[in-house]
């Protein structure tokens, strides 16, 4: 990303469309508006419920490293399931330990959860960043997660992933992109305003100079002007688009979306939709009418997310029946 970052397309539609949503949004914290209405959301930490280790598998110039949050309470068998948080903040700023990233983590770890908060390198000013550097990166620290979580007594037989906005984006590529390769089964997916698609039409790109260097913004891989109704360049976006990845054997996925948003095209939740219907996946979709990208405006819908989400825990974690 960082190479065209000087151009009116970057500009325009990676800074004002998602850094700034970081500033506005990410701050008006979707689980923060849930702790207003639900106390049991808000979990009063201690070595009774758990433990956090900081900064493992850490990489200061990359940017990269996990806290892993491991609960107190052992199981009867020792296997546990891993709850992935991935940050959001437009791909440019962001981390894991923001306030979302520790509530959500410690209320699942006080429910028996292991869970891990993710750092990835950001499209920032000394970084050139992309979407399938980042999704290597989450890829790798899996690994890293299940092999420290083994040295610790915690054996992870299965994984659901998290975030928000660009975070929802990644776990939904995390969860659909390459599931046999994980290293921890991936049994859903629950996201909160992730970009489900980087098809530059969808994003109001009319140019062939715009859709192309909006193509290699996001990819990493460069694509010019003619290349763009090529097989090669329908791969590319594929790859960083979670909605042309869905098949029958996609995960079963809870997601929701401001229907205010100005931040991330309305529009693009129904290729998600369309995609996982048209699949036959097993999905839950809630929509917040007074909301925007933070997703604020709406605690009882909140409410009803995040009971969706524990239902479908409750359904499809092996470790929960």
């Amino acid at each position: 990303m960082k190479k065209v970052i000087g151009n009116l397309l970057f500009v325009i539609f990676c800074i004002i469309v998602f850094f700034v949503v970081a500033l506005i949004s990410g701050r008006a914290s979707f689980y923060h508006t849930l702790a207003k209405s639900r106390a049991a959301y808000q979990v009063e930490w201690n070595d009774e419920v758990g433990t956090i280790y900081r900064n493992l598998a850490e990489n200061k110039e990359m940017q990269t490293g996990y806290d892993l949050y491991i609960p107190a309470e052992k199981s009867a068998d020792n296997k546990y399931s891993l709850i992935l948080y991935i940050h959001g903040g437009g791909f440019t700023s962001g981390d894991k330990t923001d306030s979302d990233a520790e509530m959500l983590c410690k209320y699942y770890t006080s429910k028996g959860y292991v869970c891990a908060s993710v750092n990835y390198t950001l499209a920032d000013k000394e970084h050139d960043s992309n979407i399938n550097l980042m999704y290597d990166e989450i890829c790798e620290q899996v690994k890293s997660i299940k092999e420290e979580s083994e040295k610790l007594g915690y054996e992870l037989t299965e994984m659901a992933t998290t975030g928000d906005s660009a975070g929802g984006c990644l776990a939904l590529l995390y969860a659909y992109r390459n599931p046999k390769e994980s290293p921890i089964p991936i049994k859903l997916v629950f996201e909160m305003c992730g970009p489900a698609t980087f098809e530059p039409a969808k994003w109001g790109l009319d140019t062939d100079r715009q859709k192309a260097e909006f193509i290699t913004s996001f990819s990493g891989t460069t694509v010019n002007e003619a290349e763009l109704e090529a097989q090669e360049t329908k791969n590319i976006l594929k790859q960083i688009s979670p909605a042309m990845l869905v098949d029958e054997n996609t995960v079963p996925t809870v997601f929701a979306y401001g229907i205010n948003d100005k931040i991330v095209p309305v529009n693009l939740k129904y290729e998600l939709i369309n995609a996982l219907k048209n699949a036959k996946v097993d999905y839950t979709y809630i929509e917040f009418p007074h909301s925007g990208h933070a997703m604020a405006f709406d605690p009882n819908l909140t409410e009803e997310y995040l009971d969706k989400v524990d239902e479908y825990l409750k359904k499809y974690m092996e470790n929960e029946k």
